[in-house]
């Protein structure tokens, strides 16, 4: 019998040695999941290693754009919104008051431009200088566009189509609009030529392409009901940029 309880006992001790040995096994195993191995670094956490990218977006004035053809075309009406000119409102609202000054027209008048018409509503294009005078950002030549001034101040439906264009100033817009689309103009100068030289300072065989010249008689307000000796010149250049938009 006592035989048989130093084996019972020896295997209870046994036992208790081999619950011991595994549940120490299994703590340090349990512990290896949270905690680093002795000897090797801790893994970054996300935090530090994941950065959010910000995305700045293309600005759309970056975006390259083509230049908008208007072909070259005769001209239909006239804005300068600074003096609050508009051709369409001229003469009772005629539609298009901008008649086209001809050859025959230029050799009959022995090449004087005067524009036929009453003197309040009377606007022509000249299409007898070097590349047919028209209008359009493919036009070939330097547009010419004239009408009247009056010396009577007084009688306001009487005064001449171009009163008031000696009012303009430069980087005022100017609006063309032809059979074909809208131009955009700016003022880059105002010139009192004599009327003998404007064909040599602004000669009708220059052909300058995005320009635009708009002549009357340079009449000062004081002038009188004399002759005039000066005409007024009025150059613009075309807008390409705002003529793409149509912002003028």
């Amino acid at each position: 019998m006592a035989t048989a309880k130093r084996v019972s006992s020896s295997r209870k001790a046994l036992v208790v040695l081999l619950v011991a040995v595994m549940m120490a096994g299994l703590g340090t195993s349990a512990w290896s999941f949270l905690s680093p191995r002795p000897g090797k670094p801790a893994p970054p956490s996300m935090a530090s290693v994941w950065h959010p990218v910000e995305v700045t977006p293309v600005p759309q004035s970056a975006v390259s754009e083509s230049d908008l053809v208007i072909p070259a075309s005769a001209p239909v009406r006239l804005e300068i919104p600074n003096i609050s000119f508009d051709s369409s409102k001229l003469a009772g609202g005629t539609s298009n008051p901008i008649q086209q000054w001809t050859k025959a027209m230029n050799d009959a008048a022995k090449g004087v431009v005067t524009p036929p018409g009453k003197w309040e509503s009377s606007l022509v294009w000249d299409s007898t200088v070097a590349g047919g005078g028209l209008f359009g950002t493919d036009a070939q030549s330097s547009g010419r566009i004239l009408a009247h001034t009056t010396p009577w101040t007084w009688d306001k439906d009487k005064q001449g189509a171009f009163q008031h264009i000696r009012d303009v100033h430069v980087g005022n817009a100017v609006v063309i609009t032809t059979e074909k689309g809208r131009l955009c103009y700016n003022v880059t100068k105002l010139d009192s030529v004599l009327k003998s030289q404007v064909n040599v300072v602004y000669g009708k065989d220059a052909v300058i392409p995005g320009i635009v010249y708009l002549m009357t008689c340079d009449r000062p307000l004081d002038y009188g009901e004399g002759a005039t000796t000066h005409n007024l010149v009025v150059t613009l250049q075309l807008n390409q940029q705002q003529t793409n938009t149509g912002s003028c």
